[in-house]
C-alpha cells in the first residue's frame, strides 16, 4: 500500500481522466438486490452488509489492472463498501455509499464514498487495522483517503 498526499482531483489529472465508467449511489435499503447480508452468531444483534460478488466483479471489470491487483483489489472494494455502511453511514441502510470508477489514459481511480467524517488512515495503519487496512497491505495499490471517502489509484501496466 502505498499512501498518496492527493485529492481525488489530483489523483483523476494523474490518471489522465477520460470520463466515468460508472457512478452507482448504492444503499442496502434501496439496492438490496446489491448486497448479501450477514445475521449470524457473531453479528451481536447487528445488522451487516456487504456487496455481493457479482455487483464487485462488475466493478471488477471496469479497472484494467493485473490479476494480483485484481484479486486484492475486489476485497478491497467488498470491505470499503461494508465499512462505509457500519462505520461511515452508521449502519443506516437508507443512507447513500458512491461507488465510482474513474477511467483515464494511463489508468483508473475509484472512489468509495459515504457520509461519515472519516478518520485519520495513517494513524490507524500504524495500529492494528482492519481487514481493509491489512489488505491494502498486500498491493502497490495508491490510496488517498479524503473526508468520508476512499480512494484508490491504479496505474496501467507498461
Amino acid at each position: 500500500m502505498v499512501f498518496a498526499d492527493l485529492s481525488y482531483i489530483d489523483m483523476l489529472k494523474r490518471i489522465g481522466f477520460r470520463g466515468y465508467a460508472r457512478q452507482d449511489f448504492i444503499s442496502p435499503d434501496r439496492n438490496p438486490e446489491l448486497f448479501d447480508a450477514f445475521d449470524g452468531e457473531f453479528s451481536f444483534g447487528e445488522r451487516h452488509v456487504y456487496p455481493n460478488a457479482k455487483y464487485v466483479k462488475e466493478i471488477l471489470d471496469q479497472i484494467p489492472c493485473s490479476q494480483r491487483d485484481r484479486e486484492y483489489l475486489g476485497q478491497l472494494i467488498a470491505e470499503s463498501v461494508q465499512n462505509a455502511f457500519e462505520w461511515g453511514n452508521k449502519r443506516a441502510g437508507h443512507l447513500p455509499i458512491l461507488i465510482e470508477v474513474a477511467t483515464g489514459k494511463k489508468g483508473s481511480a475509484l472512489r468509495i464514498s459515504d457520509t461519515g467524517k472519516g478518520h485519520d488512515y495513517k494513524t490507524r495503519t500504524s495500529q492494528r487495522g482492519g481487514t481493509a487496512t491489512r489488505l491494502m497491505e498486500l498491493t502497490d495499490i495508491e490510496v488517498a483517503p479524503e473526508k468520508g471517502s476512499i480512494n484508490f489509484k491504479i496505474m496501467h501496466e507498461n
